[in-house]
Order: C-alpha cells, then structure tokens, then sequence
C-alpha cells in the first residue's frame, strides 16, 4: 500500500527518473531523509525496474507492431522462451480472452516484421494472431494511482 507521501514521490520520479531526491523533496514539501528511506523502502516492494524510454525511431526502427496471439497449448512453453529471447521483442504480455500472449516487437521495417510474424507462423502453432502497427505513442507509462 502506498501512503499519499510515497504517491507524491513516485509521482515525480515517474516524471523523472533522473531527478535528484533533494530536488523530489522541495518540489513535495517531504524532507529530503524522508525521500530518501521511503525510496529505498518501496524499491524493495514496487518497483520492478528502472529503465528509459527511448524513442525507436530516431535509432532507426520505424516499425513497432503488437501481436496478439493465440498459441496451441503445447506450445506455449516454447514460444514463450522464443519470444523471451528474441532481441526484437521489446515487451511480452501473457493475456486473456482467448489469447495466450501479447506481444511488442520493433524492427527496422514493416517487412522486417512480417518476417518475424510469418517466421511464428511456420515455426509454431499459432492459432490465431492480431497485428496492431502502433503509429504514435500518445500517452505512455503515466499511470500513478
């Protein structure tokens, strides 16, 4: 459970995950001690990562699609290692409502990617597949409850 103090932290450090605590504590009004040992507590709870955002476009991989997929049974363990491994795959999701997996992929270009998505296609038993180009990204990796 969040208590409104750490809400307050986590809600600058999503801003900004390069800001420094002292500045985190003037901007929230909590002693810099008290970011400090909150940080560190909840580092050990909530926090799954620290990463950045990068815009793929700019490194040259124009094409990001989401598939989601529909995998049979008794290939659920290998796909899921395949996509686990491949360097191409940027976030992987398992889903509901008669998908198995949800996955994001980035390549170079679109045709890169339909390779990539004919290749699951020949290799496992994908019952079926949604492909989604993502065009834009609108809003992304705001939520703070």
């Amino acid at each position: 459970m969040l208590y409104d103090k750490d809400r307050q932290i986590f809600r600058e450090l999503r801003a900004n995950a390069r800001i420094n605590l002292t500045d985190v504590a003037e901007r929230t009004g909590i002693p810099v001690s008290t970011v400090y040992d909150r940080v560190r507590h909840n580092e050990k709870i909530i926090v799954k990562k620290h990463t950045t955002l990068l815009d793929f476009s700019k490194l040259g991989y124009q094409a990001r699609v989401m598939i989601a997929m529909k995998v049979a049974p008794q290939d659920h363990a290998r796909v899921l290692d395949y996509l686990l491994t491949h360097p191409n795959v940027n976030s992987l999701h398992r889903i509901n409502y008669g998908y198995t997996f949800l996955v994001e992929v980035v390549f170079p270009t679109i045709a890169n990617a339909e390779d990539f998505i004919i290749g699951l296609g020949t290799i496992f038993s994908i019952q079926e597949k949604h492909v989604f180009n993502i065009i834009d990204d609108i809003k992304r990796e705001e939520f703070m409850p």
